[in-house]
C-alpha cells in the first residue's frame, strides 16, 4: 500500500513531458519491443528522495548539457534540502562530478516541476521547513539559467492550493498543477496560469494568484500519479484516489482555443498501476518507470511502454526488457536525453531491512530490438 501517512503525505511525479507539437497528424504505429542497457554512475552526494530532476544547459561548459537535482529529503532523518546540484553530461552520456550550483529560497521536497519552458524551470507545491516543522506549499518558484551561465531563483508566487505530490507541466502556453494530496487526501483541483501574462513576473507578495485560476477539475481525486505531455495534451497515469485506491484509468486533457483545460477524457487503462512512478515520452509512446506497488513487491523495477493511438488514446502496455537495476519509487523524474535515461536516488529497500533514501545513480540506454 502507498506510504501516505506522516512524513510522506504525498509525492509529485513531477510532470515529465516531452512536448510533441500540437494536434497535427496521427500517432506513429507501434514499433516493437524495447530494452534498456544500464550502467551505474557515481553516487549522488547524499541519500535522497522526493527531489526533482531535469536536463538543462550546463553552467560550466558552454554548448553542453547537465543533469540537475533540486531539493528533496532524506526518509531516514526527515531532513529537507534547499540545494541545487548539477553534473555535466559527457559526450558518451556519462556524468561528470556532482557539484552544488545554487540554493533554493527555502528547503523543498514533494514538489512538481515544469522544466525547460523557454522562460525558466518552475517548481510547484511540496513541503518546506517552518517554525512548526514541515508545512505544505502552494508556492511556485522559477529557476533561470542566465546567458552569463549563472543560475537565478528570481522570486516566487502562489496558487491558492497547497499540494504534495502534484504534477506540474507546461502545455499550450499554460502552467498547470494537477491533483496531489491536501490535508484531507487526494485532490481534484487543477490550477492554471498563462505563461504569456505579464503579471506572471513572480511577486513576493503572491501577486500571481490574481492571474491563476482553477481549470476543469479531475473526474476523480488523484495523487502520486504521473503526467506527461503529448501533442498538446496532458495524460495522467497511475497513482491513487481517496482511500488509497489504485487508479488504472488514464485521463487526457481537453482544451479550449486559449489553451485552458475545459475537461478530461478517458484515454485508456494501465493495469496494475503504480504510485510515485516516473516516466517520459519517446517515439510516440509513454514509458512508465518504477514506482511503488499495491501488490506484494513494494518497490518496482518494472518499466512499461504503451503507444499513443491516432485517436488520442493510449494502447496496450508491454514490459520493457531489463527493468531498473534496483526497485525504487519517489524519484519523480527520470529525464530522457539523447537516447539515455537518468535515474537518481529514490526510496528503496535497504540492505539491512526496511526502506529509505538511496544515493544510487543509474544511466540506461534505450534500444529497440
Amino acid at each position: 500500500m502507498p506510504d501516505v501517512a506522516a512524513a510522506d503525505a504525498g509525492v509529485g511525479d513531477g510532470g515529465s513531458g516531452e512536448v510533441d507539437g500540437g494536434d497535427a497528424g496521427p500517432a506513429a504505429p507501434d514499433r516493437g519491443r524495447w530494452r534498456i542497457r544500464w550502467t551505474q554512475s557515481a553516487d549522488f552526494p547524499t541519500i535522497i528522495d522526493h527531489h526533482t530532476t531535469f536536463v538543462g544547459r550546463s553552467l560550466s561548459v558552454p554548448g553542453t548539457s547537465a543533469l540537475y537535482v533540486i531539493g528533496g529529503q532524506v526518509t531516514q532523518t526527515e531532513e529537507l534540502f534547499d540545494t541545487i546540484y548539477a553534473a555535466g553530461i559527457l559526450p558518451d552520456g556519462g556524468l561528470g562530478p556532482w557539484a552544488q550550483v545554487g540554493t533554493l529560497p527555502r528547503p523543498r521536497a514533494f514538489h512538481g516541476i515544469a522544466a525547460n519552458t523557454g522562460d525558466g524551470t518552475y517548481l510547484a507545491g511540496g513541503i518546506t521547513d517552518g517554525p512548526s516543522g514541515a508545512g505544505a506549499l502552494g508556492e511556485v518558484s522559477r529557476l533561470v539559467i542566465l546567458n552569463d551561465m549563472t543560475l537565478s531563483t528570481d522570486g516566487y508566487s502562489f496558487f491558492n492550493q497547497a499540494a504534495l505530490h502534484p504534477t506540474f507541466d507546461s502545455v499550450r502556453d499554460q502552467l498547470v498543477m494537477v491533483g496531489g494530496s491536501g490535508a484531507a487526501g487526494p485532490l481534484t483541483s487543477v490550477w492554471t496560469v498563462s505563461q504569456k501574462v505579464d503579471a506572471f513576473g513572480m511577486q513576493p507578495d503572491g501577486g500571481f494568484a490574481a492571474v491563476a485560476a482553477q481549470a476543469a477539475r479531475l473526474p476523480i481525486a488523484r495523487s502520486h500519479h504521473l503526467s506527461v505531455v503529448y501533442r498538446g495534451h496532458l495524460y495522467l497515469l497511475g497513482g491513487f484516489t481517496t482511500g488509497d485506491l489504485p487508479l488504472s484509468v488514464i485521463h487526457r486533457s481537453r482544451h479550449d482555443d486559449a489553451g485552458i483545460i475545459v475537461g478530461w477524457d478517458e484515454a485508456g487503462t494501465m493495469p496494475d498501476p503504480p504510485w510515485t512512478h516516473s516516466g517520459f515520452v519517446h517515439d510516440d509512446a509513454v514509458f512508465v518507470v518504477g514506482g511503488g506497488s499495491f501488490g506484494a513487491t513494494t518497490w518496482l523495477q518494472r518499466i512499461r511502454r504503451a503507444p499513443f493511438l491516432a485517436d488520442g488514446g493510449v494502447g496496450v502496455f508491454e514490459d520493457v526488457l531489463d527493468g531498473l537495476p534496483v526497485g525504487r519509487a519517489h524519484v519523480h523524474q527520470t529525464p530522457f536525453h539523447q537516447g539515455l535515461i537518468y535515474t537518481v536516488g529514490g526510496r528503496a529497500e535497504l540492505p539491512r531491512g526496511g526502506f529509505g533514501s538511496i544515493e544510487r545513480v543509474d544511466i540506461g540506454r534505450l534500444e529497440r530490438e
